[in-house]
């Protein structure tokens, strides 16, 4: 995309060109809550621009020992499935929620999927 300026400021198509002494700045602000490789090219691309940005984001995302650290907690975990149980009652899940300010308790059987909705008070 072809460069503009507005108001003094060098723009390549909507995001903001950085100068060099101000990149460094710009990773760590982008940077600051670890939000891992996918995350922090994502804002970057909204906002900003400088060439070799996409591998200096890169290289800083894989040197840093929190986002590694998170990135291995990050992994999901398989689901476990529970055995079906073989008679009604033998298994029930409960769930408590709210809805229009009021708390509820929902009850469901495994066993035939039968579901009872209790209201709560207190």
């Amino acid at each position: 995309s072809a460069l503009s300026t507005l108001e003094g400021v060098i723009l390549q198509g909507s995001r903001v060109l950085i100068p060099k002494g101000l990149q460094r700045a710009i990773l760590e602000d982008l940077h600051v809550a670890h939000p891992g490789m996918e995350r922090s090219l994502s804002r970057a691309r909204e906002c900003v621009y400088w060439p070799g940005m996409h591998h200096e984001i890169k290289a800083m995302v894989q040197q840093c020992p929190e986002c590694e650290e998170n990135k291995a907690s990050h992994q999901q975990e398989p689901l476990i499935q529970d055995p079906r149980p073989d008679w009604p009652g033998e298994a029930i899940s409960t769930d408590l929620f709210h809805h229009k300010a009021k708390k509820y308790l929902a009850v469901i059987d495994k066993y035939s999927g039968w579901a009872e909705v209790y209201p709560l008070t207190g």
